[in-house]
């Protein structure tokens, strides 16, 4: 067959050829490094602004609930404080009608321990949120 086949690479036929083939392959191999660097550094870079995005993201949404949590805690404080003034207010009706339960004859009285039974437990509040 005695020439080249297909897909065979050229045979040099000198030295000069063999070194220009061998700065050939160095140059190639130089350009494409650059190339795998470049790339690698845009890679991180993308990676690390995707990171840099999902913190924040996640800070904004830890804030958010942060300060939903401080909403809903002064809510239930006030609906506290609110229970805690209807609480008293009741008991100062029942009080008042014990006293004038106590007032009347003994025949015209009604059960003042039954009156007692209406009085609530106060709720505590504890310290306002935030303090």
């Amino acid at each position: 067959m005695g020439g080249r086949g297909m897909g065979e690479p050229a045979k040099p036929t000198n030295l000069a050829e063999v070194a220009r083939a061998v700065r050939d392959l160095a140059d190639a191999t130089r350009v494409v490094d650059r190339r795998l660097r470049q790339r690698t550094q845009l890679f991180t870079a993308v990676v690390v602004l995707f990171l840099a995005a999902v913190t924040v993201r996640t800070e904004v949404q830890q804030q958010q609930i942060r300060s939903n949590n401080a909403r809903i805690e002064l809510l239930l404080y006030g609906q506290c404080v609110a229970r805690r003034a209807d609480v008293l207010r009741q008991n100062a009706l029942i009080d008042s009608a014990i006293a004038a339960e106590k007032r009347k004859p003994a025949p015209d009285r009604k059960r003042i321990a039954d009156l007692g039974d209406f009085r609530a437990t106060v709720p505590a509040c504890g310290t306002p949120p935030g303090r």
